[in-house]
């Protein structure tokens, strides 16, 4: 990996490394570009115990709800607040993921980064984390991450998994072609509130649709265009600034556009 990204760099390609791509929003136009896949090339989770400490370690491409079920099956807590992300664990750790249940900054304790160099280790003390972000200190793709994690009874840790599979059930869309919550939240306040109160619940261009369940969601049908969809952002961003004087912050992630 740190060679093709020598190799592309040296040669001016543009490329884009993917998890699962469960938070992008890819422009139908986009030039051509290098997607590096890192699925296939992911560390095996694996968790480890020492001293009444127990790591979990996983490379970027592992889905969440991979990681999940081992953490089922071993009888570990402290990442359930992760259950129902439909991402990877590198997209996870790049944008903090996260929910009221708990974030990747909590349980976070050391990043493998591939560079162009070759292998960098960063320990979690030379990390900064914001809203949805992660500082990572070197340029990079992250290869692997360690979190830590606590031996529980498994039937608690399947218990906790499903109160939130039911709470996220009862308030965001049924499953359908959307990249997830679409802004992110502004302090003190809550993005799909604000999209609602500006009246654009429901609100339908082309094939996309600002859901009616939760609005900080857009929903597509089959023939969508990724246009349609960020039209609908460029409009909830202009409406809410216009009405509420807040300008909402994209929470998924643009490629191509601009």
């Amino acid at each position: 990996l740190s060679k093709t990204i020598d190799v592309l760099k040296g040669a001016c390609v543009p490329y884009l490394v993917l998890g699962k791509g469960s938070n992008l929003l890819v422009a139908d136009d986009l030039p051509e570009m290098v997607a590096i896949s890192l699925k296939r090339a992911s560390v095996e989770a694996e968790s480890t115990e020492a001293g009444g400490r127990v790591q979990v370690r996983a490379g970027a491409g592992t889905a969440l709800s991979k990681l999940m079920r081992m953490c089922l099956n071993q009888g570990l807590t402290g990442l359930e607040f992760l259950v129902g992300i439909p991402g990877s664990l590198g997209g996870a750790v790049m944008m903090n993921a996260g929910t009221k249940h708990g974030k990747i900054s909590d349980v976070l304790e050391h990043v493998t980064m591939m560079t162009e160099k070759g292998e960098v280790r960063i320990t979690r003390m030379n990390i900064k984390f914001s809203y949805r972000k992660t500082h990572l200190p070197v340029e990079g793709v992250v290869w692997d991450a360690t979190l830590h994690a606590e031996k529980e009874e498994k039937k608690i840790v399947r218990k906790r998994m499903l109160d939130i599979l039911r709470e996220r059930k009862i308030r965001q869309p049924e499953p359908t072609r959307t990249a997830g919550s679409v802004f992110k939240n502004p302090p003190g306040d809550y993005a799909g509130r604000l999209i609602e109160q500006a009246g654009l619940k429901g609100k339908v261009l082309g094939g996309a649709k600002i859901s009616e369940k939760h609005a900080n969601w857009i929903v597509t049908t089959h023939g969508a265009k990724a246009s349609d969809v960020y039209g609908l952002l460029k409009l909830v961003q202009n409406t809410v600034e216009d009405k509420l004087g807040i300008k909402l912050e994209p929470e998924i992630k643009l490629i191509g556009f601009e």
